[in-house]
């Protein structure tokens, strides 16, 4: 009979009016709900980047620690190079200078 716009088969001029009736009345009580909830989602996501951080960098300084305690025949300069990626790279760093140690001079514990 009608063509539907709310799924129902109403006039036009009425489900207009029901949708606009539906945007009109609370849009202030939604705005301050949402600014709250917003405020929350920001609040929880500053927490879960320093998180993140604080964990990023201590997988860093354990992959750094690791290459430090390693037993390996190399000299204390390509050690502590081996360090210093591990740190900064973390254990892309660790893994990518292990690979460039021969495999006899790496001694396992």
């Amino acid at each position: 009979m009608f063509e539907s716009v709310t799924g129902l088969d109403l006039p036009p001029a009425f489900a207009v009016k029901g949708l606009l009736s539906l945007y009109s009345a609370p849009r202030e009580h939604i705005g301050r709900i949402a600014d709250d909830e917003m405020d929350n989602i920001m609040e929880n996501m500053e927490i879960a980047i320093a998180l993140m951080m604080v964990l990023l960098a201590s997988l860093h300084t354990f992959f750094a620690i690791k290459a430090c305690k390693a037993v390996v025949d190399i000299s204390p300069g390509r050690k502590r190079l081996w360090c210093m990626l591990s740190l900064v790279f973390g254990p892309a760093g660790y893994y990518f200078y292990q690979g460039l140690i021969p495999c006899d001079m790496i001694h396992e514990d």
